[in-house]
């Protein structure tokens, strides 16, 4: 597991498995493409044993569609979700501690992107596409 799938795989389990949880009830409701957030759990599963070799993408494709545009509602949910075991304090918690999760899940989902490419693929396309030798 390399550590952008790794980064992303330890995010998600902060969050509940459970597709009826209120939060994900909320991320559906933000928009999110209801099947995208019913396979979430299983594509956590798929990128942490790196099996399909799609997996890791799929998790990282999923994340991104289904926290586009988090509302204050789901970020606060997302914050309960990873402070309520540390401080047993069950609700009333802001958006603060969501929003961080989410900026942090999607960078490491466009980090699971960047590095699906073979490096050999990657000098090439930079040697023919984005120097100014010609």
């Amino acid at each position: 597991m390399t550590p952008p799938i790794e980064r992303l795989v330890r995010l998600m389990v902060l969050l509940p498995c459970n597709v009826k949880h209120p939060l994900w009830v909320s991320v559906r409701a933000d928009g999110a493409d209801l099947g995208e957030v019913f396979n979430i759990r299983w594509f956590v599963g798929q990128a942490a044993t790196m099996w399909p070799p799609a997996g890791p993408r799929n998790l990282a494709a999923a994340v991104l569609i289904a926290f586009d545009a988090p509302s204050d509602k789901t970020l606060c949910l997302i914050s309960e979700a990873i402070l309520r075991e540390t401080t047993g304090q069950q609700d009333g918690w802001g958006p603060q501690a969501g929003a961080a999760w989410v900026a942090q899940a999607t960078a490491a989902a466009v980090e699971v992107f960047a590095h699906d490419r073979q490096l050999d693929k990657v000098l090439n396309e930079v040697q023919e596409h984005w120097t100014l030798s010609t």
